[in-house]
């Protein structure tokens, strides 16, 4: 207990005051510094921009604007006052009523901006003192004049209305009017220089002040570029370097390379890590070791039992056959027909074992392929023209749908294994006087092959332990058809043997595609497939974990749930995390996080290829359209 304790001591102060820390906390501080310089002399800076557009904005700008706005105010003023002669000369009395309504609603319009609006933002104004007072000097000559015009201009409406048309115009056409109109102009001409004058003065302190942040900030930004770059480069062999190094190696660690090793010499906290590390992938290493032990005495068992379990099968089956042929004597229909029982399952294990043998030699990477050069469009033909005489009395229709194929180096004999198997399977599952269709492209390196058919189809829920072996779809795949179990799982041996990948999509009660595809060059040097063990238990343990993760304890709960109602596929979860989201239980930033996570799972690390999704497209809308 003692020794523990003190070593705990011993940590916590290389914890407090350890190399990396100190080196850390001063290349921060030196950082944090800085920015803070910057952010309190950017903030100073634009306090002052802020305060004065907002002065532009709310005081400056309008007093601008009310200029403009007293000047049309004016002009449309003697507008109504000379339209309204006008109609008056024309004899329309009726009118002038109406024009001197409109005339006193601009007029009280224009007296509140002279009069209340126009001071009240002059005073409000952070101008200088001797532009304020020529303001008010213009704004009391305004209303002035202004008052003078009124005058006139009532009266002329007041003639027109007692039909005078001759004082009325004496009054707007006067030498004395045209002399105030003349004086107005000249005050508002005034008015308007002073407040562009204010304004651009306002304007360019604002761009001056821009401009002075942008060169502050353009300048303590170089010195803190350098000084961040500079920082980095010291520090990089003593903190950036060992964790590339670490980085490196757990990369290769994640890969399965358990020979990966780390020399770091620090004298820190990471040495300490590169030690620790190394010795427990020495550790994964001897594990590792055991389980290829493991999985070869696994793959020699598998092997030897179906040599020495078929090796009887051959006398037995000889023997019935003889039996059956009445070699030994007549039997009774009684024992004909029981012995026919034990034949035909007999032949059925004889075809497990044989299944068993090709499984064991995939697993063990010592799957025979005789490459040659070949046309795989013939191979196709040759396929589909000789299950066209399998299972006659369904009247099933198989069609082909052929692009031009370049001649590869390939097994054909291969691959009319697997086609052999999809279209026997689409022919078992598929309703009478129905359609199978065999197509054969190529696309990005590789030829892509599908077989559709019209059956019965299959739930997603089925869909993802479908190649594995023995696995049975509702009891249907191996008890209704008589078959081993183990003819997808040997094609997905055969398949990613080559590097290639086989998958389907279908839907229930509309059919099936099945794709595969082959590589335009051979893989010679094969890698061992894992079938008989798979990996789907270990990736729903891995599904378990996030849903604990980003659910809590009713997670592993909710797993199973959703596993027993809709199955376990990357479109069922999808949709329980949208209506988690709906629900308000899980924010879209952890939903996403939710969803990446599982897909990483479903797609073994994102790497899908996109035939695939081509593919996929291709069956939507298929499904979609339904068989006709």
């Amino acid at each position: 207990m003692g020794n523990y304790i003190e070593k705990e001591e011993f940590n916590l102060k290389k914890f407090l005051f350890g190399k990396i820390k100190k080196k850390l906390v001063f290349a921060f501080g030196v950082l944090i510094l800085l920015l803070v310089t910057i952010v309190f002399i950017t903030y100073s800076i634009n306090q002052q921009i802020e305060q004065d557009q907002i002065l532009l904005k709310e005081v400056e700008a309008p007093l601008e604007l009310m200029n403009q706005q007293v000047i049309g105010y004016d002009s449309i003023l003697t507008g109504i006052v000379h339209e309204a002669l006008l109609h008056a000369e024309k004899g329309e009395f009726d009118k002038i009523e109406e024009y001197r309504a409109n005339y006193d609603a601009i007029g009280i319009k224009l007296d509140n901006l002279l009069k209340f609006q126009a001071r009240d933002l002059t005073n409000k104004s952070k101008r200088n003192s001797e532009d304020k007072k020529q303001v008010y000097e213009i704004l009391d000559k305004l209303d002035k004049i202004n008052v003078l015009l009124v005058d006139l201009e009532i009266s002329a409406f007041d003639a027109m209305k007692k039909e005078d048309i001759e004082k009325a115009r004496s009054l707007v056409l006067t030498t004395n009017y045209e002399e105030y109109k003349k004086e107005l102009a000249e005050l508002y001409t005034q008015w308007g220089i002073i407040e562009k004058k204010v304004s651009e003065e306002y304007r360019n302190k604002i761009l001056n002040n821009s401009k002075n942040v942008k060169i502050y900030n353009l300048g303590l930004g170089l010195i803190f570029i350098l000084i961040a770059s500079f920082i980095p480069f010291i520090m990089t062999n003593s903190i950036a370097k060992p964790i590339k190094e670490l980085a490196s190696a757990t990369e290769k660690m994640r890969n399965q390379d358990f020979k990966a090793r780390v020399n770091i010499k620090s004298g820190d906290e990471l040495e300490e890590l590169g030690n620790s590390f190394n010795k427990t992938i020495e550790i994964l290493e001897n594990l590792d070791k055991e389980k290829l032990q493991i999985d070869k005495a696994k793959t020699e068992f598998l092997s030897i039992t179906s040599h020495e379990l078929r090796s009887p099968m051959t006398p037995m089956k000889a023997q019935l056959q003889m039996v059956l042929g009445d070699y030994f004597g007549k039997i009774t229909k009684e024992q004909r027909d029981s012995l026919e029982i034990v034949l035909n399952n007999t032949e059925r294990l004889d075809k497990i074992i044989v299944d068993f043998l090709e499984i064991s030699r995939i697993e063990a990477a010592r799957l025979k392929f005789n490459f040659v050069r070949a046309n795989l469009a013939k191979t196709v033909e040759t396929v589909v023209n000789e299950m066209k005489g399998f299972m006659p009395e369904k009247k099933i229709k198989i069609e082909m749908k052929l692009d031009k194929l370049p001649i590869i180096e390939v097994d054909p004999d291969r691959a009319s294994q697997i086609l052999r198997n999809l279209i026997n399977n689409a022919l078992k599952f598929s309703p009478e006087n129905s359609k199978i269709e065999v197509s054969a492209k190529l696309q990005k390196g590789m030829i892509l092959f599908s077989v559709k058919d019209e059956g019965v189809g299959i739930a997603e829920k089925d869909q993802r332990k479908l190649f594995e072996p023995f696995y049975q779809v509702e009891n249907m795949y191996q008890h209704k058809s008589g078959g081993t179990g183990l003819g997808l799982a040997i094609s997905k041996g055969i398949v990613e043997s080559q590097n290639g990948k086989i998958w389907l999509n279908s839907q229930l009660g509309k059919g099936t595609i099945f794709y595969f595809t082959v590589p335009l060059k051979p893989v010679r040097e094969m890698k061992a497939i894992k079938l008989l063990f798979s990996e789907i238990e270990k990736s729903d343990e891995e599904l378990k974990k996030i849903f604990k993760e980003y659910i809590g304890p009713l997670g592993e709960k909710e797993f199973e749930n959703l596993k027993d109602s809709k199955g376990i596929t990357l479109i069922s979860i999808r949709e329980y995390i949208y209506d988690l989201i709906k629900k308000g239980i899980l924010q879209k930033g952890k939903a996403e996080e939710f969803k990446n996570k599982v897909s990483f799972i479903f797609n073994k690390g994102g790497k899908e290829i996109k035939e695939e999704k081509m593919a996929e497209e291709r069956a939507a809308s298929f499904f979609k359209r339904g068989r006709k």
